[in-house]
């Protein structure tokens, strides 16, 4: 990702005093294999959410870290599944949990401070950019707008903010508070100055060490954005619908009337294949069956090995408002807005017909 991500900005910031033929140019940004990702983590995205929303099948995501693919690929089935993740609340919300509370690395993979490219990975930006296709293909589905999206982009590189330059959130605790031998940690009230509380009890206001100032979260939009550019990020086109979410999993109210089969399939996602696992599920996973994981090709194919499991099974009706992705062909296309701005002649990317949408 992090290869490829580098050569989509070098072709992007690329002199453009000499002009490139629009084939070639196009050639090239096929060849940076960027749209392939950001093809691929759809089409699996679109997998996990067919057995989890209509098929009431249990994926397992496997990583080695489970804080960089997984949250990806957690964040983009919900997208897809629960309609409040596509306004801005949900958003926030899911970009809060998924990405900032889970621990995903932001201080070695955007790394900031360019002290090794070991680590160094894209990965929150290419989410970024899957969301873009989703906002792209379905505009009025969601609350939020592009500009929403590149503020968020852009957000990752704000070193004043404390969201986005972590690796974890106790790395974000220690770095916004002052751990003095006059603070404690309880997990209700979280970090205390016991000093401080005391002197304001007792009415002596005397000045104390000031307290290390704690950075703003990026969701405080207005220390970085105007008005009119905040207005910007709401979609004025967006049609709100009444969300019928049950135990927070955007299941309908129907749900209750579901009949699903005591053995449910258990799916494993491991290196981009969907395996299907034995009934009883193993804690380790090097003691899995070889004989047990069938690997399956396409979601088609793991529907199929389900039909003798589910003929007992009543039918029901899928959930309503899933929002599954195209990834196919030119239905991915390039981030001129926030990829291309940069160039010093914007005039002859954006003439071009870079992989648009078909009419």
């Amino acid at each position: 990702i992090q290869i490829s991500y580098l050569k989509l900005r070098s072709l992007c910031s690329a002199d453009t005093s000499t002009p490139t033929p629009d084939e070639k140019w196009l050639s090239n940004l096929e060849g940076t294999r960027w749209l392939d990702y950001v093809r691929l983590c759809l089409k699996k995205a679109s997998e996990v959410a067919i057995l989890l929303g209509e098929r009431r099948r249990s994926v397992v995501l496997q990583e080695s870290d489970d804080r960089d693919l997984n949250c990806l690929l957690a964040s983009l089935v919900q997208l897809i599944l629960d309609p409040h993740t596509r306004t801005l609340s949900g958003y926030q919300s899911l970009v809060q949990k998924e990405w900032v509370s889970a621990g995903h690395p932001f201080m070695q993979r955007i790394n900031h401070f360019k002290r090794s490219d070991k680590e160094e990975s894209p990965v929150f930006l290419l989410f970024l950019d899957c969301v873009w296709q989703f906002v792209q293909q379905s505009p009025t589905a969601f609350e939020f707008t592009e500009s929403y999206l590149m503020a968020l982009h852009d957000s990752t590189y704000n070193l004043f903010c404390s969201t986005f330059t972590h690796n974890c959130h106790w790395d974000r605790i220690r770095g916004s508070q002052r751990h003095s031998s006059s603070q404690t940690y309880t997990p209700v009230n979280g970090w205390r100055d016991i000093v401080r509380e005391k002197i304001l009890l007792n009415g002596d206001y005397k000045p104390v060490e000031d307290m290390k100032a704690v950075p703003p979260t990026v969701w405080e939009w207005s220390l970085f954005y105007s008005h009119v550019r905040r207005k910007q990020f709401r979609n004025p086109v967006y049609q709100v619908r009444e969300l019928a979410v049950l135990n927070g999993n955007g299941t309908g109210h129907n749900a209750d009337k579901m009949n699903v089969s005591n053995s449910c399939s258990v799916y494993l996602l491991s290196k981009g294949s969907l395996i299907l696992q034995s009934p009883l599920f193993p804690r380790k996973i090097g003691t899995v069956s070889k004989r047990t994981a069938r690997r399956a090709q396409s979601t088609e194919s793991l529907l199929e090995e389900e039909k003798p499991s589910r003929s007992n099974v009543t039918t029901y009706s899928p959930i309503e408002d899933l929002l599954f992705p195209i990834s196919v062909g030119p239905w991915v296309t390039l981030w001129k807005r926030c990829y291309l701005r940069y160039t010093t002649d914007m005039t002859q990317h954006d003439t071009r017909a870079i992989l648009q949408r078909p009419a």
